[in-house]
C-alpha cells in the first residue's frame, strides 16, 4: 500500500513540474498579450463569454493563420465601464509566439510584453 502510495505521489509530482515547462521549447521565446474586446476581436466568437471560450476562440482563429501561441493563460481583471465594442472585458490573454509571428499578431492587436 505505501509502495503504491508513494507510486501515486511521484507521478503526480512529475506531472506538476512538467506542467510548469513550455511545450515547444526555446522555439517561442517572444511574450505577448491581447486584451478582449466587447466585441471588436478579430476572432468574434459568441463562446468566448468566459476565459475557456475567449483562449479557445483566439487559438482556433491562429491557428487557421498558421500562428500556433504556447503557454497560453488568460488572466482576469477588471473590465472597462462601457458598453462600446472597443471597450476591455478585463480578460488578458497571454501566451508566447514566435518572433516571426510578431508583426501578424501585432497586427491583429496583440502587444509584445
Amino acid at each position: 500500500m505505501k509502495k503504491s502510495l508513494w507510486f501515486v505521489l511521484g507521478g503526480l509530482t512529475a506531472l506538476a513540474t512538467a506542467c510548469d515547462h513550455s511545450l515547444f521549447g526555446d522555439d517561442y521565446p517572444v511574450l505577448v498579450q491581447y486584451a478582449q474586446t466587447g466585441c471588436a476581436d478579430p476572432w468574434a466568437d459568441k463562446g468566448q463569454n468566459t476565459p475557456a471560450g475567449f483562449r479557445n476562440a483566439a487559438e482556433q482563429y491562429l491557428e487557421t493563420r498558421g500562428i500556433i501561441l504556447d503557454n497560453v493563460q488568460i488572466n482576469t481583471g477588471t473590465a472597462d465601464v462601457c458598453f462600446a465594442c472597443f471597450c476591455k472585458t478585463g480578460q488578458v490573454l497571454i501566451a508566447s509566439a514566435k518572433e516571426e509571428d510578431v508583426p501578424v499578431l501585432v497586427d491583429l492587436g496583440f502587444q509584445r510584453k
